[in-house]
């Protein structure tokens, strides 16, 4: 394993964009693997474009928790708690990646 794979891993979430760069800033430094959410607004779009049916309000209420839990039931079964952590930040951004990267290809492919 490498240095960067066994750094503990931060979720960093601000809706000041300067505050959370400069914390990830420090943190990356200090050796950490910094996951950044400018804010639970942000999260909870991530959640909505993935098909959830959570609200963009920016406040983490019971339809967020539960969407949360039931992302982490099917992509993280060994902990559902609700909680919005690195590890559901993570595989959640890095799922909508990879499905945008096909929507992409396949667009590609037809044009």
């Amino acid at each position: 394993m490498n240095e960067r794979e066994d750094a503990a891993r931060i979720l960093v979430a601000d809706d000041d964009r300067n505050i959370a760069d400069l914390v990830r800033m420090y943190l990356v430094k200090a050796g950490y693997d910094v996951t950044l959410a400018r804010d639970g607004e942000e999260a909870q779009k991530l959640l909505a474009r993935f098909g959830y049916g959570v609200n963009a309000s920016g406040y983490f209420d019971g339809t967020t928790r539960d969407a949360v839990a039931a992302f982490q039931r099917h992509f993280r079964p060994a902990r559902v708690d609700g909680v919005l952590d690195v590890s559901t930040l993570t595989t959640l951004k890095a799922l909508i990646a990879e499905r945008d990267a096909k929507l992409a290809q396949a667009t590609a492919k037809q044009a």
